[in-house]
């Protein structure tokens, strides 16, 4: 490159960036950000890839869910009840044995149950929550009871080809989900509002279309059959491909299609750059989307009133990274799945993990420290300080506005709250050095005054600014280099 193309790209920048966030511009309505907790705490313990770190005291339960929903501001979690029916309760699919369910089952990752993360989800972490606001709890099978599969005698694994779903099972699963969500119900006085009938499908349970179409039709007819709200969501698979044949058959069918409420997948595999932050930092570091559209089968869940939802995503460990690279990486992520994917949700791999010094395969927002067998310590870490730019103050109910820049190295998004009418912008700038920034608000009705500001940049996080005026519906100010900022204008 000449100096003079060195000198003009300098001093293109020395000017402000503009950023218009479009206010008569209204996209998807957000549902929320969320995690998936896989091991309640006790089965953390026994997690092969963290060891065996120790207990976890109910004082320090209460500490971790309090920085999970107030200081995160999470308002989601999907979790793996496993181990419920260990025996098929009787031959008779719709009659119940309920003292063959055991719900307690505290104390091993295989045997989660689902009274433990009621308890501290439903129970414990209700303090911690907004009064009134939207929250949601919902399973997904990770692991099911082993007499449902192929070959029930079998030790099973998550991917191992005895974990294979029996299609002949498939009104007893209707039945082992009705079992769970009436329980929960009656004992936590929580009506589940979506459960998912396998994670990972093409993974775990090798389910063909015929089959997940009977799973939706005998759990939706089981749910309306005892007037309940609880909707299935489809499929949360390892890519949006995996399953969108089968996601299109099921939404085909009327009495299908009432029985769901929401349009679930990750995004593995298929699209291997979101999977390491590497890959993901270079192709962001080219002025290049990480997400340029929606899944193929949008259209189709939007047309019948579908939410979509992105419900598990993380990053693998690439050597010399950090937990603050990680953390810009999945920021990316989050503005082109939002603002190009269109989705309602977002939901991380883990809640949290135990602390290993370095990135792993968890993108976890909160680390644990243990001590002689004991927790000692929880925090959000580096890579939850980018994230809770976004899950702490774009809220559910929040409607996404249009926004663009005029430097691709800029990203952002910007939600306008409806309830209160304060709008949200989080702007990332993914160049090494600052740059100068005019956000400018278009069609705006409102007449906003002032901006509250918190930034994370490299070696401070989470850094609460002086508020900045909105001046002619504009906002300027200064953003350093690789660094995040929240603006949440009233």
């Amino acid at each position: 490159m000449s100096l003079a193309v060195v000198l003009l790209c300098a001093a293109s920048r020395a000017g402000a960036v503009s950023i218009v966030a479009h206010c008569d511009q209204p996209g998807q309505t957000w549902e929320g950000w969320g995690t998936t907790d896989l091991f309640s705490f006790d089965g953390l313990q026994v997690e092969p890839e963290a060891g065996k770190p120790g207990e976890v005291s109910p004082q320090w339960r209460q500490s971790i869910l309090k920085l999970y929903y107030r200081d995160l501001g999470m308002t989601r979690v999907r979790f793996w009840p496993m181990g419920y029916e260990p025996v098929n309760d009787n031959d008779d699919p719709h009659t119940f044995n309920w003292n063959a369910f055991v719900w307690k089952g505290r104390g091993t990752r295989p045997v989660n149950s689902v009274d433990p993360f009621c308890e501290d989800h439903l129970v414990t972490g209700r303090a911690y929550r907004t009064p009134g606001e939207p929250f949601t709890f919902y399973p997904s099978a990770h692991q099911w009871e082993s007499w449902m599969t192929v070959k029930p005698d079998s030790p099973m694994w998550f991917w191992g080809p005895d974990a294979r779903f029996n299609p002949a099972m498939v009104e007893e699963y209707a039945e082992h989900a009705l079992a769970a969500v009436l329980h929960v119900k009656q004992a936590y006085g929580y009506e589940i509002p979506s459960w998912s009938l396998f994670n990972e499908p093409t993974n775990t349970a090798k389910i063909d279309k015929e089959t997940t179409l009977a799973l939706v039709l005998a759990c939706g007819r089981r749910f309306k059959e005892y007037n309940l709200k609880t909707r299935l969501s489809v499929c949360d698979d390892v890519t949006p491909e995996a399953s969108a044949k089968t996601i299109e058959h099921v939404l085909k069918n009327r009495e299908a299609r009432g029985y769901v409420g929401a349009i679930s997948y990750h995004r593995y595999c298929g699209d291997f750059v979101l999977e390491r932050v590497k890959p993901m930092l270079a192709k962001v570091a080219r002025g290049e989307r990480l997400v340029s559209s929606p899944v193929s089968f949008y259209e189709t869940a939007t047309r019948y009133g579908k939410s979509v939802w992105l419900s598990e995503q993380c990053s693998y460990g690439d050597q010399g990274i950090t937990h603050f690279d990680a953390g810009r990486a999945r920021a990316n992520h989050i503005c082109d799945e939002t603002n190009y994917g269109l989705v309602n949700a977002f939901d991380f791999m883990l809640c949290y993990f135990v602390e290993r010094g370095k990135p792993g395969n968890e993108e976890a927002p909160i680390f644990l420290r243990f001590k002689d067998g004991k927790c000692i310590g929880a925090e959000v870490n580096a890579f939850g300080a980018w994230i809770s730019h976004f899950t702490r103050y774009i809220r559910p109910g929040a409607v996404r506005l249009v926004i663009t820049s005029e430097d691709n190295m800029l990203n952002a998004v910007a939600f306008r709250h409806t309830a209160n009418g304060t709008l949200t912008v989080v702007v990332i700038n993914n160049r090494p050095e600052r740059v100068n920034l005019s956000l400018h608000l278009s069609g705006v009705t409102e007449a906003y005054e002032s901006a509250e500001r918190i930034r994370t940049s490299p070696g401070k996080l989470r850094r609460k600014l002086a508020d900045v005026p909105v001046r002619s519906n504009a906002v300027t100010d200064m953003i350093p280099g690789t660094s995040v900022i929240s603006y949440v204008l009233r």
